[in-house]
């Protein structure tokens, strides 16, 4: 069986599905403070990259900020995960064990956070 190696990234949770983009934590630069993230936006890759498809053809029409989202940092210094997300994901366990799972990530090193950038506008 192959390792599965951690990752960060942007998601979306869409009918109890993950949408997302990511890349090996392996791959990532770091800040000057210690903090690893992805280059990725959302609005990008939501709209040039049309991530959803083909999965999700539905929302073919629809603006990025229309779903659930967050994005996953990682904190060398604490060796860390920081998950930025909607309320509703991250008073989720179903939904924050879905994101675990796709982003190979351990629940113990995970700090959950709202943050008012991703509150979901419809």
């Amino acid at each position: 069986m192959a390792s599965s190696y951690p990752r960060i990234g942007i998601f979306w949770v869409y009918q109890h599905k993950l949408i997302s983009k990511s890349i090996l934590l392996s791959q990532a630069s770091y800040s000057s403070v210690g903090i690893a993230d992805s280059n990725f936006s959302h609005i990008d890759v939501w709209e040039s990259e049309k991530v959803y498809l083909p999965e999700c053809p539905t929302l073919f029409d629809s603006e990025y900020q229309a779903l659930p989202r967050g994005r996953i940092l990682f904190d060398k210094k604490n060796n860390t995960f920081s998950m930025f997300a909607d309320r509703k994901i991250v008073r989720s366990k179903h939904y924050r064990q879905m994101i675990i799972n796709a982003f190979s990530l351990q629940a113990q090193k995970c700090i959950w956070r709202t943050d008012s950038h991703y509150v979901v506008f419809s």
